[in-house]
């Protein structure tokens, strides 16, 4: 895929975010809304709540009420949580990481012989593989490149008018952005399905072909 034309996240921020930004040292600290709330996800229906629940082995950073300095997630979701893959961005002392797990569940599960496992809290989610990753073109490069398509402020599905799916077993990709003093989190479901009609579902889908194609 062609890459995008250079944009700072701090640019980036400034116009899309309806919030204030200080740029320190190359470090972006995004100050929250009076009226935004980051004390975590609890609604149990969240899918990112879901997951965090049942993969608490990956012992991931908690985010929920901000990360220093910048930490991306994105999760990408086979359909009934066959099998999760999931990247993480990190910028820390201005230094970008990325590593990606993946992840399977257990076939029983899928298989529907052992659902009160699954419900009840248990972790049928095997770790497959672990890697460290960078991108094969320079960092600066690959990090505009996703703030170009909006990777920090893109709406939820949920959000846009007409997009809606009545399947309940699609894929579907989640992202979470975390900075010193924000978080949030969006979602879409089958975004392929819609890219046609919605540049924000197209943009999704780059994001995604982004990472899987640029980070080794």
């Amino acid at each position: 895929m062609k890459i995008l034309y250079y944009l700072s996240f701090f640019c980036l921020l400034t116009a899309n975010c309806n919030t204030s930004t200080t740029n320190t040292d190359n470090k972006i600290i995004v100050q929250k809304k009076d009226n935004q709330d980051i004390d975590g996800l609890n609604n149990e229906n969240d899918k990112i709540s879901f997951l965090r629940y049942k993969i608490a082995k990956l012992h991931l950073d908690t985010i929920q009420n901000g990360f220093d300095s910048i930490q991306l997630r994105i999760w990408i979701l086979g359909g009934l949580f066959g099998n999760v893959d999931l990247y993480i961005l990190k910028n820390v002392k201005s230094k970008w990481t990325a590593q990606n797990y993946k992840l399977f569940l257990d076939s029983n599960i899928v298989n529907g012989k052992d659902q009160n496992k699954y419900t009840n809290g248990s972790e049928p989610f095997q770790i497959v593989k672990h890697r460290l990753l960078k991108p094969i073109i320079p960092w600066s490069i690959f990090i505009d490149s996703l703030s170009k398509l909006q990777i920090m402020t893109l709406p939820d599905m949920d959000e846009i008018t007409g997009m809606k799916i009545n399947s309940t077993d699609a894929g579907s990709i989640v992202v979470e952005v975390a900075t010193r003093q924000f978080y949030r989190n969006y979602h879409y479901s089958d975004p392929v399905e819609f890219a046609e009609r919605y540049t924000e579902a197209k943009n999704i889908n780059y994001i995604v072909s982004l990472i899987l194609t640029t980070l080794k």
